[in-house]
């Protein structure tokens, strides 16, 4: 039973991918619908296909082409500062997360 649940948990983390963005010090999981992610730079070198890329071996590596990330952050990424500025929150007190 313990090899079907650690398939399950596999297949569960596939066509995620693991990005850190600009001004941010830690990574941020993006999902992405099923089929909608390309393969990763390792995996299109060897032919390999999404299913074995992704769901299979669960990389979450950039995909091999351009692909484009709108990001949207809502009020509470926020804090301000003493002088009245804006800046992005502690990162160690809070999570971002993607959602698709």
């Amino acid at each position: 039973m313990s090899s079907q649940k650690k398939n399950w948990s596999k297949r569960r983390k596939g066509n995620i991918l693991k990005y850190t963005l600009p001004g941010l010090q830690n990574e941020i999981e993006i999902p992405f619908p099923d089929r909608k992610l390309p393969v990763c730079a390792r995996c299109k070198k060897i032919y390999k296909t999404r299913e074995l890329c992704r769901i299979r071996d669960g990389h979450t590596d950039v995909a091999w082409n351009t692909t484009h990330l709108c990001v949207s952050l809502d009020d509470s990424c926020f804090a301000q500062t003493t002088r009245g500025d804006l800046c992005l929150v502690d990162e160690s007190t809070m999570k971002f997360v993607a959602s698709t």
